[in-house]
């Protein structure tokens, strides 16, 4: 369940629930903030209140903006409040997401209805059910329905790695693909041009080079397109230090971050994904969004679209079985018939798609097994990288927080 609205930023928003739930705790980092409450109060049903500005501003907001106009005027809702939403669109700056703990009961619902109608009148917005199965105003009146009700998405707050984190609007559904649990489109694009901003600076920043124009062409190009909320606290540090005060290592770091975006280029269809044994070209991916052009990059990023969930989910589950093989390898340095293992063990691998040898991962040429260790010292580092970022894009939260165990 989301509510977007027009006014009052994420502190403010934060600071009337705790007033309004006596049982809140809150976190808050990077211009955003995570309260978690029982639902009704004094139940024992848990429900996360995530508060973000970052995927409603910059490019990423009027990709957010577009797209969720778009959704209201499809046809699938009907209602008198209808078009007072649309209208409402242009003008949203804050977002909201509820997220239950496991399958909402009745009570826990009702209290989610109630808590969403009483935020979306302090921001002066609405209230939407997953999948925009309903539309409330601000005083809990249905502004429209579709054609059936839909309960909220649900995800675990036991501190697993599926659990609402720190980030923008993360835990609802795409208003594209109702599949989809993880970050929105627009918070998509605003993490990607993130890590890009972040490779471009650390680049430059290699073989103790320091060319004063790129980190202010970066930063100019961050401000132009509206990331700054998006940005995690090392990532402005990093983007913000003189040159040659960035240290070697959040340089290799912040190179590495280049592996992370082809990735979430990938899920917006603007590259195809190198095979994770060939490391991404960086230029390729900087030109495939207009960097520094902000003008360009807000133009290519107009129409970018999210890849199917199911397409998603497949890459990560490759990605997952890719990065279980290379530390298996450092326990067991022998070959491993991976399709033979996958479907005699109870392990949760994906070898289909994979390039394989002898049933083993291909490395190069050869399999896994006989592959040089700088060739193995490449791989490690590249599908951290991409098993974090897909993971991301069924999480959302945080990517420097985002788990890869296998």
């Amino acid at each position: 369940m989301r509510v977007f609205g027009r006014t009052g930023g994420v502190d403010l928003v934060a600071d009337r629930l705790l007033e309004h739930l006596p049982e809140a705790s809150v976190s808050r980092r990077s211009g955003r903030a995570l309260v978690v409450s029982p639902l009704p109060p004094g139940s024992t049903h848990l429900v996360a209140i995530e508060i973000g500005t970052p995927s409603l501003t910059g490019v990423a907001g009027e990709q957010e903006r577009r797209q969720l106009a778009e959704a209201l005027r499809s046809g699938a809702l009907e209602g008198p409040g209808l078009g007072t939403a649309v209208d409402l669109v242009p003008e949203l700056q804050v977002a909201v997401s509820l997220v239950p703990e496991g399958v909402p009961d009745d009570a826990t619902l009702a209290g989610m209805w109630d808590l969403a109608s009483v935020v979306a009148g302090w921001v002066e917005g609405f209230s939407v059910a997953p999948d925009l199965a309903e539309l409330r105003g601000p005083d809990g009146s249905v502004w429209a329905t579709g054609p059936e009700a839909a309960r909220p998405a649900a995800a675990p707050l036991d501190g697993g790695a599926t659990a609402p984190a720190e980030g923008g609007p993360a835990a609802a559904p795409d208003h594209g693909d109702p599949d989809r649990t993880g970050p929105s489109l627009g918070r998509v694009v605003a993490r990607l041009l993130a890590l890009v901003a972040v490779s471009a600076r650390s680049l430059s920043e290699r073989d103790g080079h320091h060319d004063p124009g790129v980190r202010a062409a970066v930063l100019a190009w961050c401000a132009a397109v509206g990331i700054d909320a998006e940005l995690e606290p090392a990532e402005v540090q990093l983007l913000q230090a003189p040159g040659g005060d960035v240290t070697a290592e959040a340089v290799i770091d912040g190179s590495w971050s280049v592996e992370a975006a082809a990735v979430l280029a990938w899920a917006l269809s603007l590259l195809p994904l190198p095979e994770v044994d060939r490391l991404v070209d960086p230029g390729e991916l900087i030109r495939a969004v207009g960097f520094p052009d902000a003008t360009r990059t807000i133009a290519v990023l107009a129409s970018a679209r999210l890849r199917p969930s199911a397409e998603l989910d497949e890459l990560r589950r490759a990605l997952a079985t890719v990065h279980w093989r290379v530390r298996e390898l450092v326990r067991r340095p022998e070959a491993i018939d991976l399709v033979a293992l996958a479907a005699a063990e109870d392990l949760p691998l994906d070898p289909a798609g994979l390039r394989l040898v002898d049933g083993d991962l291909a490395v190069g040429d050869g399999a896994i097994s006989a592959a040089e260790p700088a060739a193995l010292r490449l791989l490690t580092s590249t599908v951290l990288e991409r098993h974090r970022a897909a993971n991301w894009l069924a999480e959302g939260g945080v990517l420097g927080d985002t788990s890869t165990a296998t």
